[in-house]
């Protein structure tokens, strides 16, 4: 009687063992079920018999792989023998993480899950049960899918965009390289993945044609400044040859969950025609410049030696009218007297336009002369006193270097008188054996940035304010800087010295 007892309780505990199990189990978010040795459902929670959109009746005795296709992740079929639940049964072994897609019926619609299959065996070995863990992995699955689209739709963008796009890796090797780079470079895939940009034989070039330092190119600056680099422009010479590829891009460091540079993208875009146009365009500026001032040489000598002698010669022979011994009247006088104030004042007129155009002190005596000269005509004809701090340690420039510094003088004071409203300026030329620097100030209400900004961009008009004065500083490898404020603009012009030092017999008259 008491072993009777005593079985009788421990069928009790482990029916109420089981019946806790059991609900704990029903109560799962996880979908499980409790396949027999032929891979029948013997039980399924709620979790999973919702999974599949079933009633507990439609799936209790079942196999579920006769009511939907189990298929892989590449789409093909899985044999029954195959699923996680059969294959615990015939290895007797549990299978873990295996991930299987479910086909519903008449419906294109999959259910992904990822299953654990764990058998229960006998003393002897037998499998009793297996209990299967299933976990809807649907929405997971469908995001990774639309990512893979999406990065296949995106390297596919990529692959056949014109713009060239190049993948750095952390050691800045080359893990990717667009259809549209290769094509600029001339090279073939295998020739660049897993290579550096410095074992590619081309040496990057800086805007003025000198070749750029390793630290100074974008990738090695992304890199090392953890920066992105904007509106490079780069020129690329092959080994061997002198043409040269224009590259205007970017290049835009990616950072790893540690914030470390983990790899680097570059995009570029292929400027070589309009670097050629650019070059065109400023040899023909360059050109223009030339002819003008030429042009205005010409035109003041002949002011100077033709027109201003003429208007002498008849002003001396009215001189001698007046002196005659022929009697005239009053009228007469009168009138001789106002035509010889007339040609006096055209005497001053046609001097004074000729040195605006060219005055010949420039070419006899050099540019401090010729600033000297003209600055007094100018200060005494508008009002404006100027302060002059004229060094001339550097002696005579070159033709074209005395022409433009002239020139930018010119202008200036011109703009003074026009625009700045002030009473004052200041002219400074200094120099060295390295270089040339005037600067002409004054304390006027300064220039709208706008209107500087515009004469640093193409499109204004050639050789009028402060495009043609870069556009001369250009010519001669030097840079022209326009600082302005509400309390005064400053132009500086500074040109490096070298070309060579050049002597007043170059500078003749003769041109």
């Amino acid at each position: 009687m008491h072993r009777l007892t005593v079985r009788k309780k421990g069928e009790e505990t482990l029916r109420r063992s089981e019946e806790q199990f059991l609900k704990l189990i029903q109560d799962l978010h996880v979908g499980i079920l409790l396949l027999g040795p032929a891979t029948e459902a013997k039980f399924a929670n709620q979790a999973a018999l919702d999974m599949f959109g079933l009633r507990w009746e439609e799936a209790l005795g079942n196999n579920i792989s006769q009511t939907f296709t189990p298929i892989r992740e590449d789409g093909t079929k899985i044999l029954s023998s195959m699923l996680p639940g059969a294959r615990a049964i015939t290895t007797r072994q549990t299978i873990r993480n295996q991930v299987v897609g479910w086909r519903r019926p008449e419906s294109n619609d999959v259910l992904w899950t990822l299953i654990d299959a764990i058998p229960q065996l006998t003393d002897q070995g037998e499998v009793t049960t297996v209990i299967l863990s299933l976990t809807n992995i649907t929405v997971m699955k469908r995001a990774e899918e639309a990512l893979r689209s999406s990065e296949e739709l995106f390297r596919t963008l990529v692959q056949y965009s014109n713009v060239g796009v190049v993948l750095y890796g952390p050691n800045q090797e080359i893990q990717f390289a667009n259809q549209a780079s290769l094509v600029m470079f001339g090279r073939k895939e295998e020739e660049v993945l897993g290579k550096k940009g410095i074992d590619l034989s081309m040496t990057p070039l800086n805007q003025d044609g000198t070749e750029m330092p390793i630290s100074m190119r974008a990738v090695p600056r992304a890199f090392a400044a953890r920066q992105a680099i904007l509106n490079e422009v780069t020129g690329w010479r092959g080994a061997g040859s002198n043409d040269v590829l224009w590259l205007q891009g970017e290049a835009v460091p990616l950072f790893d969950e540690n914030g470390e540079v983990e790899r680097l993208i570059t995009s570029f875009v292929d400027i070589t025609k309009r670097k050629q146009t650019e070059e065109a365009l400023h040899q023909l500026s360059t050109r223009l410049l030339q002819l003008q001032d030429e042009e205005r040489r010409r035109l003041g000598r002949e002011l100077h030696d033709v027109l201003a002698q003429k208007v002498l010669a008849v002003n001396l022979d009215l001189a001698q009218v007046a002196r005659s011994s022929v009697p005239l009247d009053k009228h007469a006088k009168q009138a001789l007297s106002e035509a010889r104030s007339i040609l006096r004042e055209m005497s001053r007129e046609i001097r004074t336009l000729s040195y605006a155009l060219h005055p010949p002190v420039l070419d006899e005596l050099g540019l401090i002369s010729a600033i000297q000269e003209f600055a007094a005509g100018f200060s005494a004809r508008s009002g404006i006193a100027l302060e002059m701090d004229l060094q001339a340690g550097f002696g005579r420039l070159s033709q074209e270097a005395e022409t433009a510094l002239f020139r930018i003088v010119q202008e200036s004071l011109l703009n003074i008188q026009r625009h700045s409203g002030s009473k004052t300026a200041k002219i400074r030329l200094d120099g060295d054996s390295d270089g040339v620097e005037l600067q002409v100030s004054d304390r006027g209400r300064g220039i709208c940035r706008r209107r500087v900004e515009r004469g640093s961009r193409p499109g204004a008009r050639l050789g009028v304010g402060i495009l043609g004065m870069r556009e001369r500083m250009a010519q001669l490898g030097g840079k022209l800087e326009v600082e302005s404020s509400s309390s005064g603009t400053t132009v500086r012009a500074t040109i490096p010295l070298v070309i060579e030092i050049a002597y007043a017999a170059s500078h003749s008259s003769g041109g």
